[in-house]
């Protein structure tokens, strides 16, 4: 447990289920204050961030939406009083061969995995600066250090997300804002299995050390860490959380 965590507040893009839910449970058991954002209803992770003693808000809107994200962010930091944590996990991914992908994917692409992140940021750093202090989590992934064909869109963006990480880590060192990466394997989440991508996932997991599905709660605990004061030393890196399926 990270008794600090009780007095923060937590912004957490794609909040609604998979990975997000999995993140907002973890800082509901540390008792912080959750405030998902996502474009689908979040009703059931409201329901068990409050089972697990945190509390909990929600703005449904699109997050490639720049003046929404900007007036949410706002009322936020208004109704709140502060904001201490960002965590970008909001993302989409579908395998398709390059040849497939025309510039409409490919924007929205970076729309919703790149470009949230950077509006987010853009969005909540002035507040962290205000107050000195401040955590930014952005999720990369581990599909960047391994042969994955059909998914150089995706891989793309992520690689992205660690550019932006380190450039920010840079700028944001003195102001007391840390900001990291944490990098996934291929996680069990609803959105795989909508996607179809189950075969995909067994063929990762085999590469793997630790030869089991990866999990959302298997990514709680480092981002929970990142944010902790535990961490206030580590900013611009990448860590991986993937089953040693890399080791870079």
């Amino acid at each position: 447990m990270y008794p600090e965590l009780k007095e923060r507040v937590v912004i957490l893009t794609g909040a609604s289920r998979g990975i997000g839910q999995g993140i907002a449970t973890a800082f509901a058991e540390q008792g912080s204050t959750v405030i998902g954002i996502d474009r689908l209803d979040c009703a059931e992770t409201g329901e068990i961030v409050r089972a697990k003693g945190g509390s909990w808000h929600h703005y449904q809107l699109d997050l490639t939406d720049s003046t929404a994200i900007t007036n949410a962010v706002a009322d936020i930091a208004a109704k709140q009083g502060r904001i201490d944590i960002l965590v970008n996990n909001a993302g989409i991914l579908n395998a398709m061969p390059f040849e497939e992908i025309d510039l409409a994917t490919w924007n929205r692409y970076l729309a919703i995995n790149t470009t949230s992140q950077f509006l987010m940021a853009k969005a909540v750093i002035p507040h962290m600066k205000k107050a000195g202090f401040g955590r930014i989590i952005s999720l990369a992934s581990g599909i960047l250090l391994t042969p994955a064909p059909f998914y150089a869109a995706y891989m793309a963006t992520k690689n992205a997300v660690i550019g932006l990480t380190r450039g920010l880590a840079t700028e944001m060192g003195e102001f007391g804002i840390t900001v990291n990466a944490v990098s996934p394997s291929y996680v069990t989440s609803p959105g795989q299995i909508e996607v179809g991508s189950t075969h995909i996932q067994s063929i990762v997991t085999s590469q793997q050390a630790i030869k089991r599905d990866c999990v959302p709660a298997d990514l709680a605990p480092l981002v929970t860490f990142l944010a902790s004061d535990g961490a206030q030393f580590i900013t611009g890196q990448t860590m991986h959380a993937d089953g040693g399926l890399t080791y870079k």
